[in-house]
């Protein structure tokens, strides 16, 4: 995850170091050219160990699969929350742009600074959460998570003034980002233990290991989310 939101911020960065030549569309083929190597780099260089089914495991398509990790009902509350939520985060996240130099009424080489108030915030909450995840379930953290994104990201409303509560706007923002950053860190480091449970307790039920179904069928899931935020 702290990859991920690294990832995240160099790309927001990357357009006032990479020279573009190829007017709007060169930072996207950029991006997508250097997203489809790396992607590619584990499949050609790294060499997994051959799996020997199980004697008992019987042959299955992905299409029966995906309809066995949808028939999970653990599975099917946990991927229509985090199809929610993502769709908010994203939102958000799509929308830095526009509250930097629509709201805050800032130049956009001051998104950086808005980002990395928020990444400063998630890496300190990460440490906090390693902590305090031996007091309280994951769940428990999760829905934690979610309230605070809920009733944070509304008072990003507030930004269009001169004045938030008789203070600057702009202190205000900082402070609502750098909070912003606990719950951000706790929805991110929570989804993927959940998803673990979830295909623990599947294995229970019907004998199989399917964790990569899961997985598989969760990204998918959430892509289809983040993409619907761009077209919102």
């Amino acid at each position: 995850t702290i990859f991920l939101l690294v990832a995240t911020g160099a790309i927001m960065v990357l357009p006032k170091f990479v020279p573009i030549r190829f007017g709007n569309i060169g930072m996207p083929l950029f991006a997508a050219i250097l997203g489809c190597v790396t992607i590619y780099m584990p499949v050609l260089f790294i060499k997994e160990k051959q799996h020997k089914p199980h004697p008992d495991e019987k042959a299955y398509g992905i299409l029966e699969a995906l309809q066995w990790t949808l028939s999970n009902k653990a599975f099917v509350i946990y991927i229509v929350s985090s199809i929610f939520l993502n769709l908010g985060f994203q939102t958000v996240m799509n929308s830095l742009m526009y509250i930097v130099t629509a709201l805050l009424r800032k130049p956009e080489g001051f998104l950086p600074v808005i980002f990395g108030v928020c990444l400063t915030s998630v890496v300190l909450s990460f440490v906090l959460i390693s902590f305090v995840q031996k007091y309280f379930t994951k769940k428990t953290m999760y829905l934690f998570s979610i309230l605070g994104l809920g009733l944070l990201v509304p008072l990003m409303y507030f930004l269009s003034d001169a004045t938030f509560l008789g203070l600057p706007t702009l202190p205000v923002a900082y402070v609502i980002f750098f909070i912003l950053g606990l719950p951000m860190a706790g929805m991110m480091s929570m989804q993927m233990p959940i998803l673990a449970d979830i295909a623990d307790c599947d294995e229970k039920q019907v004998g199989y290991r399917r964790e990569a179904m899961f997985f598989g069928a969760q990204g998918c899931i959430q892509r289809y989310a983040i993409a619907t935020t761009s077209l919102i």
